[in-house]
């Protein structure tokens, strides 16, 4: 994540469960509670480490693999309410009864994400691989399809590219004509810029490139797609980080998650910072993720009045430095919690 450094704490544990709540009033919650149906409350997992373009493999692959497949299982999980503990993805696990669900992953070629849409194709669901571009979305479905040892899965690739508000469009458009209703949305892509970072990236439409895409083009993807999730069994999972919390070990480290008054947003996308303050790399991602547990909040509560039935949940895979997120950090902060 982008902190200066999510704590060694963080680095090598494998997901927890957390309820969204202010620092001062968390509370830990059991994986049990987390998935149970019955749990109307919004739950929060803390810290992300997802989406596009990761090259997996490097240094100590065997502790990042037990990461993200610990991570894969907990999204997969939350995303069809099944048991917290599966087995991994495999052939021999294939099963196309009368549960089969249609489950959307932004974010799936790398990392947690890929973990997750091989987990539940091999279980028989149809998952639609979201990627940054048509070419990663493609390429990401033969991988699971080699992965699991089969290629009649039911995979749909496509491109949904969050830092265009255009693209966002086009794919729910593509969407409504050739996925129908979902049963499980998984807003997991992300970006994290090196911390040290000075200049000010923008998405298509001005907006600050990390606050763009990790929040604003999943918070329109959600809005747009929301009308195809299915009432009552529905189920929307967030990827979200401890840093957002500035108590947290993660959240402690550099600068801290802070929306002041929104002012920065007073005048339109061109914002540099959520609080109208100056450009901070390392606080951009902070304050991104809390703008991701902000919105799990929200959702889950005009969904509630709106008797829909459907689920909102956030979640935190712990840090898995070898994922897409951080491909323009440090290499020399990848690698000191790559065998931390």
């Amino acid at each position: 994540a982008s902190a200066s450094a999510s704590a060694s704490a963080t680095a090598a544990s494998p997901p927890t469960a957390f309820s969204p709540v202010p620092p001062n009033r968390r509370r830990a919650a059991s994986a049990a509670t987390f998935l149970r149906d019955d749990s109307s409350a919004p739950r929060a997992l803390v810290d992300p480490t997802t989406d596009d373009g990761a090259e997996e493999g490097g240094p100590n692959p065997s502790r990042r693999s037990f990461l993200s497949g610990a991570a894969g299982v907990a999204v997969s999980s939350a995303l069809l309410g099944s048991p917290a503990f599966l087995a991994p993805a495999s052939a021999a696990t294939l099963n196309y009864g009368t549960d089969k669900r249609t489950v959307v992953v932004t974010g799936s070629n790398s990392g947690i994400g890929f973990d997750a849409a091989s987990r539940m194709a091999a279980r028989g669901h149809r998952v639609v691989l979201a990627c940054r571009t048509l070419t990663k979305a493609k390429d990401a479905a033969e991988r699971v399809a080699s992965s699991v040892g089969r290629d009649d899965l039911d995979l749909i690739p496509a491109e949904c590219d969050l830092a265009s508000l255009d693209s966002v469009r086009s794919f729910v458009e593509y969407a409504k004509g050739s996925v129908g209703e979902i049963d499980a949305l998984c807003l997991n892509a992300g970006l994290a810029r090196d911390t040290s970072a000075k200049e000010v990236l923008r998405t298509k439409e001005g907006f600050e490139l990390t606050v763009g895409t990790n929040h604003f083009g999943h918070f329109y993807l959600a809005n747009l797609i929301l009308p195809q999730v299915k009432r009552n069994t529905g189920r929307i999972v967030v990827t979200a980080s401890g840093v957002h919390d500035p108590d947290s070990p993660g959240g402690a480290q550099g600068s801290k998650a802070t929306l002041g008054d929104l002012s920065g947003l007073a005048n339109g996308p061109y914002f540099d910072m959520v609080d109208g303050g100056p450009f901070d790399a390392d606080k951009a991602y902070k304050d991104s993720k809390l703008c991701n547990v902000f919105f799990t909040r929200e959702l889950q509560r005009r969904l509630d009045l709106g008797d829909t039935g459907i689920k909102v949940n956030c979640f935190n895979p712990g840090l898995i430095v070898g994922t897409g997120l951080f491909r323009d950090q440090n290499p020399l902060f990848t690698k000191v919690f790559d065998i931390a």
